[in-house]
């Protein structure tokens, strides 16, 4: 068993062994997933970032402005943007939580 221990910012450090055997080196992502009984943690492939780009890219891309006020400044529209981020991301982890029960 190997183990890990959470740092003050939060940080942890995968054993040697953890990362060969998932194939990973420094710089690499993996998803945290928040799973009953603790974590788990899957390795991302180049191909699911670029989709997720896209689909960022898509979704600021259709964001127009069109309300009666002024158009929000651009510090605004990266506020919101980022809070949309992370409610896609909380419902998807929260799907794929479903998903493994």
């Amino acid at each position: 068993m190997a183990l890990v221990k959470v740092q003050e910012r939060g940080e942890i450090t995968l054993p040697r062994e953890v990362q060969e055997a998932l194939g990973r080196r420094a710089g690499d992502d993996l998803e945290a997933l928040d799973v009953e009984g603790g974590v788990l943690l899957k390795p991302v492939s180049a191909s699911d970032h670029r989709a997720a780009w896209k689909t960022a890219e898509q979704a600021m891309n259709s964001v127009r402005h069109v309300g009666p006020g002024p158009e929000p400044s651009d510090d605004e529209v990266t506020e919101e943007a980022v809070r949309v981020m992370k409610a896609v991301r909380k419902d998807m982890a929260r799907e794929k939580r479903a998903g493994h029960r």
